[in-house]
C-alpha cells in the first residue's frame, strides 16, 4: 500500500479519524487540567580559602587563590549529600522534591544544586535544606586536629533563585505522547476497520453470485441427455428384439470383418 491508497483509506473511514482526532484532543486537554505544573530552583555552592592562607604579610584574593584541593573538598561533599541515606532523611523529613548534586561546569570548586517538584514552597525548602547541609559537611570534612585557622575553607553561595520558576516541559511532556498515542490508535483503527470491510463485501459478492440456498456449480449434477429413440405420438413402441434387429440392419455386413 502507498502513500495514495493510504489516503484513500483514511477519506473512505473519515468518520473514525474525526472520532480518533477528538478523542486524542480530549485527552490532551484533560491532561493538561490533570498534569501538575513542575517547579524549580537552583543554587551554586563556591568553596573558598581566607586571603591570608598565603600569609598575613602577602594576603591574596580568595577567588584567584583556587587549587585542586578546594576541588577535591566539593566532590567529597556532593558524594555524602548524594546517597540514598540522605534521600531517605530528607523524605522522613518531609521534603518531596527532587533534587541533582553536581560539580560546577566551569571546573573550579563549586556545586550546582537544582530541586525539582510539583509543590512551589517544598522546593525552596528542599533547596535551603540542601545548603544548610552542604556547610555542616564541609564543617565535618574540616574537623581534623592541626589545622591552621588561616587555611580553613569557608563556602558562599552564588546564583540563588529567590523564587522557584514554573517549568513548562511536563505538560509538553504530556501532550506530545498524549498526541502520539492518539494518532497511531487511530490510523490504527481506519485501517483495520476498512480491512474488515472491504473482505465482508467481498464475501456478500461470491455468496450472491453462487446463490445463498442453491448448490454450487461444482457440485450440481448436469442433466439427463434426451433420448433419441423416443416414439413420435400416435405409434407403438417396439421391443426389444426389433430393436436389436434394426442395430444389425444400420451397422451392416462389414461391421464383422472390423472385430
Amino acid at each position: 500500500m502507498d502513500f495514495v491508497d493510504a489516503l484513500r483509506v483514511l477519506g473512505r473511514r473519515w468518520i473514525v479519524v474525526c472520532l480518533g482526532l477528538l478523542l486524542t484532543a480530549g485527552a490532551g486537554f484533560y491532561a493538561i487540567t490533570v498534569v501538575a505544573t513542575e517547579y524549580q530552583a537552583r543554587a551554586q555552592y563556591v568553596l573558598l580559602l581566607p586571603s591570608s592562607s598565603t600569609g598575613s604579610n602577602n594576603p591574596t584574593n580568595p577567588y584567584t587563590n583556587l587549587n585542586t584541593g578546594l576541588i577535591f573538598a566539593a566532590s567529597l561533599i556532593a558524594s555524602d549529600l548524594s546517597t540514598k541515606t540522605v534521600a531517605r532523611e530528607l523524605v522522613e523529613e518531609d521534603f518531596k522534591s527532587e533534587f541533582s548534586i553536581a560539580l560546577g561546569t566551569s571546573g573550579g570548586p563549586a556545586l550546582d544544586v537544582i530541586v525539582k517538584g510539583t509543590d512551589r514552597d517544598d522546593v525552596l525548602e528542599t533547596r535551603d535544606e540542601l545548603l544548610r547541609r552542604f556547610d555542616d559537611e564541609l564543617g565535618s570534612l574540616q574537623r581534623i586536629p592541626g589545622i591552621p585557622q588561616s587555611q580553613l575553607i569557608f563556602s558562599r553561595t552564588n546564583a540563588v533563585d529567590p523564587v522557584a520558576e514554573a517549568v513548562p516541559g511536563a505538560k509538553r511532556k504530556a501532550l506530545m505522547l498524549i498526541a502520539a498515542i492518539g494518532l497511531v490508535l487511530t490510523l490504527i483503527a481506519a485501517f483495520t476497520i476498512d480491512g474488515l470491510s472491504r473482505r465482508r463485501s467481498r464475501r456478500t459478492g461470491e455468496t450472491g453470485e453462487t446463490g445463498e440456498t442453491g448448490p454450487s456449480l461444482a457440485g450440481a449434477t448436469p442433466p439427463a441427455r434426451e433420448r433419441t429413440d423416443q416414439v413420435p405420438a400416435g405409434r407403438s413402441a417396439p421391443d426389444e428384439p426389433e430393436l436389436a434387429e434394426r442395430g444389425r440392419v444400420a451397422r451392416g455386413p462389414w461391421s464383422n470383418r472390423n472385430r
